[in-house]
């Protein structure tokens, strides 16, 4: 994709294979070209939302991760609650 600006600018998009593997663009590398492309369709109007919407999201992204605590299984508090109750077995009958 080539787009020239005023003022002599060009910007031009492409992707080149290395060889160095199979010839497939990788997920994350197709749907990163596809929003380059978009935002070349974009109106300027649109630029400052786009902008805005990107930045919270790369600073919300480049956060460190907090650590997980590991989740313990809660005690068993049923007994501590209620009286245990024993009773006969239910079954089915066929009529």
């Amino acid at each position: 994709m080539v787009r020239n600006y005023p003022g002599g600018v060009r910007v031009k998009l492409e992707v080149e294979s290395t060889g160095d593997g199979p010839s497939f663009l990788p997920k994350d590398a197709a749907i990163r070209l596809v929003c380059h492309g978009l935002l070349e369709w974009l109106p300027s109007e649109a630029l400052d939302d786009v902008w805005e919407h990107m930045h919270d999201a790369w600073e919300w992204h480049s956060r460190p991760a907090l650590p997980v605590p590991k989740m313990e299984s809660p005690a068993f508090v049923l007994d501590r609650i209620f009286d245990p109750v024993e009773e006969k077995p239910f079954t089915l009958t066929e009529e």
